[in-house]
Protein backbone atom coordinates (compact mmCIF):
# COMPACT_ATOMS: atom_id res chain seq x y z
CA UNK A 1 0.00 0.00 0.00
CA UNK A 2 1.59 3.52 -0.92
CA UNK A 3 1.18 6.24 1.59
CA UNK A 4 -1.44 8.75 -0.33
CA UNK A 5 -2.04 7.60 -3.52
CA UNK A 6 -5.49 6.76 -5.16
CA UNK A 7 -6.85 3.95 -7.06
CA UNK A 8 -5.59 1.15 -4.42
CA UNK A 9 -7.75 -1.75 -2.91
CA UNK A 10 -7.58 -3.72 -0.16
CA UNK A 11 -8.73 -7.17 0.28
CA UNK A 12 -10.95 -8.54 3.60
CA UNK A 13 -12.11 -11.92 4.33
CA UNK A 14 -15.41 -13.09 5.34
CA UNK A 15 -16.42 -16.46 7.17
CA UNK A 16 -18.72 -18.28 9.43
CA UNK A 17 -17.67 -17.95 13.29
CA UNK A 18 -19.77 -21.04 14.05
CA UNK A 19 -17.80 -23.77 11.63
CA UNK A 20 -15.14 -21.17 10.11
CA UNK A 21 -16.84 -21.77 6.80
CA UNK A 22 -15.87 -18.83 3.84
CA UNK A 23 -19.45 -16.65 3.60
CA UNK A 24 -20.25 -15.49 -0.23
CA UNK A 25 -23.10 -13.39 -1.27
CA UNK A 26 -22.62 -10.96 2.04
CA UNK A 27 -21.04 -7.85 0.12
CA UNK A 28 -24.31 -5.75 0.65
CA UNK A 29 -24.02 -6.28 4.60
CA UNK A 30 -20.22 -5.68 4.70
CA UNK A 31 -18.90 -1.79 5.54
CA UNK A 32 -15.39 -0.96 7.14
CA UNK A 33 -13.07 1.78 8.56
CA UNK A 34 -9.75 2.75 8.00
CA UNK A 35 -7.23 3.53 10.99
CA UNK A 36 -4.72 5.45 11.06
CA UNK A 37 -0.86 5.48 12.97
CA UNK A 38 -2.71 3.77 15.51
CA UNK A 39 -5.94 6.25 15.84
CA UNK A 40 -9.46 5.06 16.42
CA UNK A 41 -11.53 4.50 12.67
CA UNK A 42 -12.48 7.97 11.15
CA UNK A 43 -16.24 6.79 10.16
CA UNK A 44 -17.32 3.85 7.01
CA UNK A 45 -14.68 4.18 3.55
CA UNK A 46 -16.07 5.67 0.81
CA UNK A 47 -16.82 2.60 -0.97
CA UNK A 48 -19.50 2.07 1.62
CA UNK A 49 -19.64 -2.23 0.87
CA UNK A 50 -16.73 -3.78 -1.43
CA UNK A 51 -16.93 -5.97 -4.47
CA UNK A 52 -17.38 -9.50 -4.05
CA UNK A 53 -14.31 -11.85 -5.48
CA UNK A 54 -15.45 -15.48 -4.75
CA UNK A 55 -14.71 -18.23 -1.54
CA UNK A 56 -16.09 -15.38 0.45
CA UNK A 57 -13.08 -13.22 -0.19
CA UNK A 58 -14.17 -9.64 -1.08
CA UNK A 59 -11.88 -6.35 -2.12
CA UNK A 60 -12.62 -2.46 -1.15
CA UNK A 61 -11.46 0.47 -3.43
CA UNK A 62 -9.49 2.74 -1.60
CA UNK A 63 -9.59 6.79 -1.84
CA UNK A 64 -6.45 8.42 -1.88
CA UNK A 65 -7.04 10.36 1.71
CA UNK A 66 -8.01 7.19 3.36
CA UNK A 67 -3.94 6.01 2.56
CA UNK A 68 -3.01 8.91 3.83
CA UNK A 69 -0.67 7.46 6.83
CA UNK A 70 2.20 5.71 7.74
CA UNK A 71 0.55 2.42 9.37
CA UNK A 72 -2.91 1.70 8.18
CA UNK A 73 -5.44 -0.77 9.64
CA UNK A 74 -8.73 -1.93 8.40
CA UNK A 75 -11.67 -2.65 10.32
CA UNK A 76 -14.27 -4.51 8.66
CA UNK A 77 -17.34 -5.97 9.66
CA UNK A 78 -20.84 -7.89 8.38
CA UNK A 79 -24.32 -6.97 9.95
CA UNK A 80 -24.67 -10.43 9.42
CA UNK A 81 -25.03 -12.79 12.44
CA UNK A 82 -22.42 -14.84 13.04
CA UNK A 83 -20.40 -13.55 9.98
CA UNK A 84 -16.66 -12.18 11.18
CA UNK A 85 -14.97 -10.28 8.76
CA UNK A 86 -11.01 -9.93 8.54
CA UNK A 87 -8.64 -7.83 6.70
CA UNK A 88 -6.16 -9.60 4.06
CA UNK A 89 -3.71 -8.05 6.01
CA UNK A 90 -5.24 -6.57 8.97
CA UNK A 91 -2.45 -3.82 8.94
CA UNK A 92 0.04 -2.49 6.84
CA UNK A 93 2.96 0.04 6.32
CA UNK A 94 2.70 2.09 3.78
CA UNK A 95 5.73 2.82 1.12
CA UNK A 96 6.52 6.23 -0.65
CA UNK A 97 4.59 7.25 -3.77
CA UNK A 98 5.40 5.44 -7.03
CA UNK A 99 7.84 3.30 -5.13
CA UNK A 100 6.86 0.61 -7.81
CA UNK A 101 7.51 2.37 -11.18
CA UNK A 102 10.90 2.20 -10.35
CA UNK A 103 13.58 0.88 -12.73
CA UNK A 104 15.91 -2.30 -11.24
CA UNK A 105 17.63 -4.24 -13.12
CA UNK A 106 18.91 -7.70 -13.30
CA UNK A 107 21.62 -7.29 -10.62
CA UNK A 108 19.56 -5.39 -8.21
CA UNK A 109 20.55 -2.10 -9.09
CA UNK A 110 18.41 1.01 -9.79
CA UNK A 111 18.50 2.61 -13.12
CA UNK A 112 18.22 6.45 -13.66
CA UNK A 113 15.68 7.65 -16.08
CA UNK A 114 15.39 10.64 -15.22
CA UNK A 115 17.13 13.75 -13.84
CA UNK A 116 15.01 16.45 -12.51
CA UNK A 117 12.57 15.41 -14.53
CA UNK A 118 14.22 15.21 -17.73
CA UNK A 119 14.91 11.85 -19.79
CA UNK A 120 18.38 10.70 -19.50
CA UNK A 121 20.56 8.72 -21.68
CA UNK A 122 23.69 6.48 -21.40
CA UNK A 123 25.82 9.96 -22.56
CA UNK A 124 24.04 12.65 -20.94
CA UNK A 125 26.53 13.88 -19.01
CA UNK A 126 29.77 12.71 -21.52
CA UNK A 127 30.76 16.53 -22.16
CA UNK A 128 31.04 17.39 -18.51
CA UNK A 129 32.51 14.50 -17.42
CA UNK A 130 34.92 14.69 -20.24
CA UNK A 131 35.52 18.55 -19.27
CA UNK A 132 36.41 17.56 -15.71
CA UNK A 133 38.94 15.00 -16.91
CA UNK A 134 40.71 17.75 -18.66
CA UNK A 135 40.63 20.02 -15.91
CA UNK A 136 42.20 17.15 -13.54
CA UNK A 137 44.85 16.36 -16.13
CA UNK A 138 45.84 20.55 -16.00
CA UNK A 139 45.98 20.27 -12.66
CA UNK A 140 47.90 17.29 -12.59
CA UNK A 141 50.63 18.81 -15.08
CA UNK A 142 51.02 21.75 -12.61
CA UNK A 143 51.95 20.08 -9.40
CA UNK A 144 55.62 19.26 -8.42
CA UNK A 145 57.38 16.19 -10.30
CA UNK A 146 58.13 14.35 -7.12
CA UNK A 147 56.91 11.20 -6.06
CA UNK A 148 55.72 12.33 -2.82
CA UNK A 149 53.09 14.45 -5.26
CA UNK A 150 52.44 11.34 -7.12
CA UNK A 151 55.05 11.71 -10.36
CA UNK A 152 56.69 8.86 -11.60
CA UNK A 153 60.10 9.94 -11.39
CA UNK A 154 60.99 8.25 -8.65
CA UNK A 155 62.36 10.81 -6.57
CA UNK A 156 61.55 11.11 -2.94
CA UNK A 157 61.47 15.03 -1.36
CA UNK A 158 62.75 13.83 2.27
CA UNK A 159 63.46 17.31 3.26
CA UNK A 160 59.91 18.00 3.47
CA UNK A 161 58.41 14.75 5.04
CA UNK A 162 60.66 14.91 7.19
CA UNK A 163 59.62 18.92 8.00
CA UNK A 164 56.09 17.67 7.99
CA UNK A 165 56.98 14.66 10.38
CA UNK A 166 58.66 16.90 12.98
CA UNK A 167 55.86 19.45 12.94
CA UNK A 168 53.46 16.53 13.26
CA UNK A 169 55.07 15.63 16.59
CA UNK A 170 55.59 19.17 17.63
CA UNK A 171 51.62 19.47 17.31
CA UNK A 172 50.70 15.92 18.80
CA UNK A 173 53.11 16.90 21.94
CA UNK A 174 51.40 20.77 21.97
CA UNK A 175 47.91 18.94 22.00
CA UNK A 176 49.16 16.29 25.19
CA UNK A 177 50.38 19.37 27.36
CA UNK A 178 47.05 21.18 26.64
CA UNK A 179 45.20 18.33 27.63
CA UNK A 180 47.09 17.56 30.66
CA UNK A 181 46.54 21.19 32.11
CA UNK A 182 42.73 20.87 31.22
CA UNK A 183 41.99 17.53 32.41
CA UNK A 184 40.23 17.47 36.39
CA UNK A 185 43.74 17.80 38.23
CA UNK A 186 45.35 19.51 35.95
CA UNK A 187 47.47 22.50 36.35
CA UNK A 188 44.68 24.88 35.06
CA UNK A 189 41.65 22.72 36.07
CA UNK A 190 43.26 23.61 39.96
CA UNK A 191 44.09 26.84 39.21
CA UNK A 192 40.24 27.62 38.70
CA UNK A 193 39.30 25.21 42.00
CA UNK A 194 41.35 27.61 44.23
CA UNK A 195 39.78 30.72 42.17
CA UNK A 196 36.27 29.38 42.71
CA UNK A 197 37.16 28.34 46.14
CA UNK A 198 38.06 32.23 47.14
CA UNK A 199 35.11 33.40 45.57
CA UNK A 200 32.75 31.38 47.72
CA UNK A 201 33.93 32.53 51.01
CA UNK A 202 33.64 36.20 50.18
CA UNK A 203 30.62 37.90 51.51
CA UNK A 204 27.41 37.26 49.65
CA UNK A 205 27.37 38.85 46.44
CA UNK A 206 23.77 39.38 46.35
CA UNK A 207 23.75 41.14 49.72
CA UNK A 208 26.10 43.48 48.95
CA UNK A 209 24.74 44.46 45.53
CA UNK A 210 22.19 45.18 47.29
CA UNK A 211 23.42 47.69 50.01
CA UNK A 212 25.07 49.15 46.97
CA UNK A 213 22.72 49.95 44.47
CA UNK A 214 22.30 54.36 44.08
CA UNK A 215 18.66 54.03 45.05
CA UNK A 216 19.33 51.79 48.31
CA UNK A 217 22.17 54.08 49.37
CA UNK A 218 20.49 57.27 48.72
CA UNK A 219 17.70 56.11 51.06
CA UNK A 220 20.26 55.28 53.47
CA UNK A 221 21.48 58.81 53.30
CA UNK A 222 18.58 60.69 53.75
CA UNK A 223 17.52 58.80 56.90
CA UNK A 224 20.95 59.58 58.23
CA UNK A 225 20.46 63.10 57.06
CA UNK A 226 16.91 63.41 59.36
CA UNK A 227 18.62 62.32 61.99
CA UNK A 228 21.64 63.77 62.02
CA UNK A 229 19.41 67.56 61.77
CA UNK A 230 17.35 66.45 64.13
CA UNK A 231 20.63 65.91 66.33
CA UNK A 232 21.76 69.34 65.25
CA UNK A 233 18.46 71.35 66.39
CA UNK A 234 18.30 69.20 69.73
CA UNK A 235 21.65 69.55 70.85
CA UNK A 236 21.54 73.41 69.64
CA UNK A 237 18.53 73.83 71.41
CA UNK A 238 20.30 72.47 74.64
CA UNK A 239 23.34 74.86 74.65
CA UNK A 240 21.12 77.63 73.94
CA UNK A 241 19.23 76.83 77.36
CA UNK A 242 22.65 76.34 79.27
CA UNK A 243 23.83 79.31 78.05
CA UNK A 244 20.71 81.23 79.03
CA UNK A 245 19.89 79.75 82.15
CA UNK A 246 23.61 80.15 83.03
CA UNK A 247 22.84 83.41 84.65
CA UNK A 248 20.12 82.34 86.55
CA UNK A 249 19.02 81.75 90.46
CA UNK A 250 18.59 77.73 90.08
CA UNK A 251 21.33 76.64 87.49
CA UNK A 252 20.69 72.74 88.68
CA UNK A 253 17.14 73.05 88.22
CA UNK A 254 17.40 73.50 84.92
CA UNK A 255 20.36 71.42 84.24
CA UNK A 256 18.24 68.53 85.57
CA UNK A 257 15.56 69.70 83.13
CA UNK A 258 17.57 69.98 80.24
CA UNK A 259 19.49 65.60 80.96
CA UNK A 260 15.42 64.76 80.84
CA UNK A 261 15.14 65.95 77.50
CA UNK A 262 18.26 64.13 76.76
CA UNK A 263 17.74 61.07 77.56
CA UNK A 264 14.48 61.67 75.14
CA UNK A 265 16.47 62.33 72.25
CA UNK A 266 18.71 59.34 73.10
CA UNK A 267 15.73 57.57 73.27
CA UNK A 268 14.40 58.38 69.95
CA UNK A 269 17.76 57.68 68.51
CA UNK A 270 18.24 54.38 69.85
CA UNK A 271 14.48 53.20 69.62
CA UNK A 272 11.71 55.32 68.02
CA UNK A 273 13.91 56.20 64.63
CA UNK A 274 15.41 52.85 64.16
CA UNK A 275 11.60 51.02 64.76
CA UNK A 276 10.24 53.50 62.02
CA UNK A 277 12.81 52.14 59.53
CA UNK A 278 13.28 48.72 60.04
CA UNK A 279 10.49 47.96 62.72
CA UNK A 280 11.03 47.34 66.61
CA UNK A 281 9.81 43.82 66.85
CA UNK A 282 12.05 40.52 67.91
CA UNK A 283 10.08 38.37 64.72
CA UNK A 284 12.01 38.84 61.08
CA UNK A 285 8.87 39.78 58.35
CA UNK A 286 10.33 39.82 54.66
CA UNK A 287 7.94 41.13 52.02
CA UNK A 288 8.31 40.14 48.71
CA UNK A 289 6.64 42.48 45.80
CA UNK A 290 6.14 41.07 42.36
CA UNK A 291 4.42 42.46 39.47
CA UNK A 292 1.42 41.00 38.05
CA UNK A 293 2.08 40.48 34.41
CA UNK A 294 4.71 38.28 34.30
CA UNK A 295 5.92 38.19 37.90
CA UNK A 296 8.79 39.91 38.14
CA UNK A 297 10.40 41.76 40.76
CA UNK A 298 9.92 45.09 41.76
CA UNK A 299 13.30 47.12 43.43
CA UNK A 300 13.50 50.25 44.95
CA UNK A 301 9.52 50.37 45.89
CA UNK A 302 8.61 52.54 49.47
CA UNK A 303 7.48 49.66 51.83
CA UNK A 304 5.45 51.05 55.23
CA UNK A 305 3.80 49.03 57.62
CA UNK A 306 1.27 50.35 59.70
CA UNK A 307 -0.58 48.55 62.72
CA UNK A 308 -3.77 50.16 62.21
CA UNK A 309 -5.92 49.63 58.56
CA UNK A 310 -6.59 53.33 58.03
CA UNK A 311 -2.80 53.64 57.79
CA UNK A 312 -2.45 56.24 60.33
CA UNK A 313 0.30 54.36 62.80
CA UNK A 314 3.42 53.84 61.08
CA UNK A 315 5.36 51.00 62.49
CA UNK A 316 8.51 50.27 59.84
CA UNK A 317 9.12 51.20 56.58
CA UNK A 318 11.73 50.48 53.88
CA UNK A 319 12.35 49.96 49.66
CA UNK A 320 12.98 46.64 48.21
CA UNK A 321 15.68 45.27 47.04
CA UNK A 322 16.93 43.88 43.49
CA UNK A 323 14.73 41.30 44.10
CA UNK A 324 11.83 42.71 45.11
CA UNK A 325 12.25 42.15 48.81
CA UNK A 326 12.64 43.85 51.94
CA UNK A 327 12.95 42.50 55.78
CA UNK A 328 11.30 44.48 58.96
CA UNK A 329 11.36 43.33 62.47
CA UNK A 330 8.01 43.29 63.95
CA UNK A 331 5.46 41.67 66.89
CA UNK A 332 3.57 38.71 65.83
CA UNK A 333 0.23 39.68 64.41
CA UNK A 334 -1.82 41.31 61.56
CA UNK A 335 -0.23 43.81 60.07
CA UNK A 336 -0.98 46.31 56.99
CA UNK A 337 1.62 46.51 54.09
CA UNK A 338 1.61 49.97 52.03
CA UNK A 339 3.36 50.61 48.93
CA UNK A 340 4.65 52.95 46.45
CA UNK A 341 6.43 52.87 43.10
CA UNK A 342 6.85 55.12 40.00
CA UNK A 343 5.81 52.70 37.76
CA UNK A 344 3.39 50.61 39.16
CA UNK A 345 0.46 51.17 40.50
CA UNK A 346 -1.19 49.16 43.89
CA UNK A 347 -4.09 48.87 45.50
CA UNK A 348 -3.14 49.27 49.54
CA UNK A 349 -3.08 48.12 52.29
CA UNK A 350 -2.00 44.38 51.58
CA UNK A 351 -2.96 42.34 55.03
CA UNK A 352 -0.45 40.28 56.07
CA UNK A 353 -0.16 38.18 59.79
CA UNK A 354 3.47 37.80 61.17
CA UNK A 355 4.00 34.76 63.25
Amino acid sequence: MQKNVAGQKWIVFAFDETDNTPKPGDAAQITAEISKDGAAGGGNIADTNPTELEDGYYVFDIAQGESNADLLAILPESSTGNIQVVGVPGAIWTTEPNRNKLSVDSNGRIDVIKVAGTAQTANDNGADINAILEDTNEIQGKLPTNKFMGSSDGADDDGTLNTIATDAARLTAARAAILTDWINGGRLDLLLDAIKTVADNLPNSGALTDLATAAALSTHDGKLDTVDNFLDTEIAALVAAVITNAAGADVATDIIALKAVADAILVDTDTTIPALVGGGGDTAFTYTLTSDAGGAAIPNAHIWITSDEAGLAVIASGYTDQYGQVTFYLDTGIIYVWRTHADYSFTNPDQETVS
